[in-house]
């Protein structure tokens, strides 16, 4: 499934889960209940979460013997303030896979996700759906990456100091990125609209300035030709960006709040640009945006357990040209330590 395809289907059923639930009891756009508003105070929630998957063949027709594992965690903190017209949501999320084949003999990180996000809004007295916001976001990877094979290749480093005469090296790892990195710190100001805010279905619109600050010296980017021996690798540097940001957001809960969902979709059209794709001259605008668009759904079995699925689709490329696409399906085990009062209460 190519880019656009992943992006027509994660529409298409954006529009199916906004046609469903408004199409099953009238609603006024805009119109805020006393059931929908949130209490003045602070609200705090923080969940434990873990996964494992254990594969083991012997004699299996295309499939290598020995243990496939797959073992991840994560962390989903919260921490929201409301004081009359005034709002602020803070959010927390660790996201880490880890997977093991009998053909590298290794844990290597499938998911490493690591987000801080702070949101302050001001909703209007007489529009209480819309308003001024701001918005300081810290995304990032916790650990290393690396490029694992299971017999030593050859790879072709482009650095940016030398692109035309690349360096040869001879391994079966090659360390992609440290720790933190790439670090992106993204700062909004601008207008939102929150024309429908309800249990089943929150929808939510923001309109502004954005700006990006990247870090990504020594970063290195796989960018390899299929008709050539050596495996090409490009070496990637820190930039900054600022210019028009668009973000829409729909999520909500069905079925007793056993299934829930969200698709966020943000895009950064950079007027200002540092980053090396800003010199070539074949480089428009539209080609140099930032498109970051990810889809959640969650089928709740018990208390502790559910079934999730979470496509990532992203292209940013000042780093690489070509969309970055992420399936991840799991069965998650979570323990809450701090509920928020508003989940306790429905």
């Amino acid at each position: 499934m190519n880019a656009r395809n992943t992006l027509l289907l994660i529409a298409s059923a954006a529009m199916m889960l906004v046609a469903a639930p408004t199409s099953a009891q009238e609603y006024v756009p805009g119109e805020v209940t006393n059931s929908d508003k949130r209490p003045d105070g602070w609200d705090f929630s923080l969940s434990l979460g873990g996964n494992v998957n254990l594969t083991a063949n012997k004699d299996v027709v295309g499939q290598a013997n020995g243990n496939s594992w797959t073992l991840g965690g994560n962390v989903k903190g919260g921490a929201d303030y409301v004081a009359g017209n005034h709002e602020s949501r803070n959010i927390l999320t660790l996201n880490e896979v880890f997977t093991k084949t009998p053909n590298i003999d290794e844990f290597v990180r499938t998911v490493d996700e690591f987000v801080l996000e702070s949101i302050y809004y001001y909703r209007f007295e007489s529009v209480p759906w819309f308003g001024p916001f701001v918005r300081l976001r810290l995304d990032t990877s916790f650990f290393e990456g690396f490029d694992v094979r299971e017999a030593p290749v050859q790879y072709s480093i482009a650095r940016v100091d030398d692109p035309d005469n690349p360096e040869l090296v001879a391994s079966d790892r090659l360390r992609l990125t440290d720790n933190f990195q790439p670090l992106f710190i993204k700062e909004s100001i601008g207008l939102f609209a929150r024309p429908i805010s309800k249990k089943f279905l929150d929808v939510e619109f923001r309109l502004g300035a954005g700006a990006q600050q990247v870090f990504a010296d020594g970063l290195l980017v796989i960018d390899d030709d299929e008709d050539t021996d050596p495996i090409e690798v490009v070496e990637r540097s820190s930039f900054q960006q600022a210019g028009g940001e668009a973000v829409f957001i729909a999520k909500g809960a069905l079925v007793g709040k056993r299934v829930s969902y969200s698709l966020t979709a943000e895009a950064l059209m950079p007027f200002i640009d540092t980053s090396a794709a800003a010199e070539e001259e074949d480089k428009s605008l539209t080609e140099r945006t930032n498109i970051d668009v990810t889809g959640k759904l969650s089928f709740k079995l018990v208390s502790w357990a559910s079934l999730d699925y979470q496509l990532r689709v992203q292209r940013v490329p000042q780093i690489q040209e070509d969309y970055q696409i992420q399936n991840t399906f799991l069965l998650t085990f979570a323990f809450t330590l701090l509920e928020s009062d508003i989940d306790a209460n429905e």
